[in-house]
């Protein structure tokens, strides 16, 4: 369950960059779903919260950014 969790959270972070799922992430952050999974992978609070401090910094800094690539033209390397 532990692999899974973290597999959603690290698909939500690459979905930040995705014009098509960045409202999905942000909402899964935001939501509990995010709450959830952390909590499946056991994640301690302070980890939590400074994850999702660095999650609101690159939502802040996406929208200075270049243009986003679509999903196709990236690949989670494992």
């Amino acid at each position: 369950m532990k692999y899974l969790a973290d597999a959603i959270i690290m698909q939500a972070i690459e979905d930040l960059w995705s014009e098509e799922f960045k409202r999905q992430s942000i909402d899964f952050f935001t939501g509990e779903g995010f709450l959830l999974c952390s909590t499946a992978n056991g994640m301690v609070p302070y980890d939590k919260v400074r994850l999702l401090h660095l999650i609101r910094e690159a939502v802040k800094n996406l929208r200075t950014d270049a243009p986003s690539m679509s999903r196709s033209e990236y690949t989670i390397a494992s």
